[in-house]
């Protein structure tokens, strides 16, 4: 037994970031809200069910290769260990993960229980990213290729974004860039991911949206920004006796980044305002807190209030132009592209700004090189260069992942599916829904609904 390793210290950090993990999926049930009150009535159930199993399927993915990937960066750094025993070491019957801590020498592995947990962290941080690219597909994306685009992302291209951009030894972090929350790997990622799906899958039908369903976006929204709230923290280090510190190792503190984040939804908020009045676009003034929230997301551990500020109020005016762009370039896409584009690339670069030369990346402890401890300082041309490799790689990795669907599985769902209603085509929802073989071809078998001697369910 190893009594340091189950300190009421170490036990109390490990459950703060244990709530922070449940935080992030209230963050994916409220993108699902979101997204259950924008489509049409006859798709909401199948809209749900996707984007649950597609966000796990991610968090398995990322749990089985992901992680390796991710943590190869500290490897690096400090010279330990190679890319194959992170492999050994944090796979799904690895000593790193299946050992509780108490029976782990520090030794060898200190803070056992804090590194697990985080392990369940960035895994539902990789499931709820691939629910964002979930939603540029809404009612056209067969369920087949969400799923294969889940996987891959969440074990390949995503664990390979943020070890490139986040975490303090990336090799971008290492030199200069800075994302307290990933803004570029989640929201310019699934932008440029976006710009190439939507154009590949076509517009959806014409929705007959349910006013009264709108509520359910509103309170989506509302769930997104209370587990924003709480996740946001996660993003950060607890070292006892030292302080709070961002993931690049910035000097931060709890009360900075919480003050940041309502500042963020408020002036977010305030911006919000005016453009709903200047373009009575309702979609971005709903947005707009969550506008200011991004915006403000990678500098959120090393801004002063007052910049966050300054940042948030002008987010949803970027985010309205940039939905503008995408309705006049033809693309049916009306929420992640322009948050992307709008709140996420000019957040990164607002950063770079406004704390050019903050101290920041490197691995404690180290005192001199690339990674030694704060031995880089934010500046503008480190995070022009993080938003130009996460645009490449969500360009590049939709391009390649829609060409292989299409001559595959499938990327868009049939029309007949469309007219019918996903739900009804899928799941049974009429007396005679699933009763041909053709709906049993095209995604997944169907559930058969129990029927009496007359035939009705």
């Amino acid at each position: 037994m190893f009594p340091e390793q189950v300190s009421g210290t170490s036990m109390s950090i490990a459950g703060f970031y244990a709530i922070c993990v449940a935080a992030v999926i209230i963050v994916v049930a409220g993108i699902t809200l979101v997204d259950v009150g924008l489509v049409s009535r006859k798709n909401r159930l199948d809209t749900a069910i996707q984007k649950l199993i597609g966000t796990f399927i991610a968090v398995a993915a990322y749990a089985v290769v992901g992680n390796a990937i991710w943590n190869w960066q500290f490897n690096q750094a400090t010279g330990t260990g190679s890319f194959g025993d992170l492999f050994t070491d944090w796979s799904l019957w690895g000593s790193f993960s299946t050992t509780p801590a108490s029976e782990t020498d520090p030794a060898v592995f200190a803070d056992a229980d804090v590194h697990q947990v985080f392990l369940a962290f960035n895994a539902i941080f990789m499931g709820a990213g691939v629910a964002v690219l979930h939603s540029l597909g809404l009612q056209r994306l067969k369920a087949k290729a969400y799923f294969i685009i889940a996987a891959v992302v969440g074990g390949l291209v995503g664990p390979l974004n943020i070890y490139l951009t986040w975490g303090s030894a990336s090799p971008l972090t290492a030199r200069g860039y800075h994302d307290f929350l990933g803004v570029a790997p989640l929201y310019i990622f699934a932008a440029f991911f976006g710009l190439i799906l939507v154009w590949r899958l076509g517009p959806t039908r014409k929705a007959d949206l349910d006013l009264n369903a709108l509520g359910l976006s509103i309170f989506g929204l509302l769930m997104m920004m209370f587990g924003c709230a709480v996740y946001a923290l996660g993003c950060g280090i607890i070292i006892p006796d030292v302080g709070y510190l961002g993931i690049s190792y910035s000097t931060s503190g709890l009360g900075v980044v919480s003050i940041n984040i309502m500042m963020a939804f408020a002036f977010g908020a305030v911006g919000g305002l005016i453009v709903g009045y200047l373009t009575r676009n309702i979609i971005v003034t709903a947005l707009s807190p969550l506008c200011g929230f991004v915006s403000c997301a990678p500098g959120m551990d090393i801004l002063e209030a007052w910049q966050v500020a300054i940042i948030a109020f002008f987010a949803p005016m970027l985010t309205a132009l940039a939905l503008r762009f995408v309705t006049r370039i033809g693309l049916d896409e009306k929420k992640i592209i322009g948050l992307g584009i709008g709140s996420g690339i000019y957040g990164v670069l607002a950063t770079g700004v406004f704390a050019w030369g903050t101290p920041t990346g490197g691995v404690s402890g180290v005192e001199s090189g690339t990674y030694a401890f704060q031995g880089a300082e934010v500046n503008l041309g480190w995070q022009l260069l993080g938003v130009v490799a996460m645009a490449a790689s969500g360009a590049v990795a939709a391009l390649i992942l829609t060409t292989v669907l299409e001559r595959t599985v499938g990327l868009r769902v049939s029309d007949e599916a469309m007219d019918r209603g996903l739900d009804e085509y899928y799941w049974g929802g009429g007396d005679s829904a699933g009763s041909s073989p053709e709906h049993q071809t095209e995604d997944m078998v169907v559930v058969q609904p129990a029927t009496s001697s007359t035939g009705h369910a």
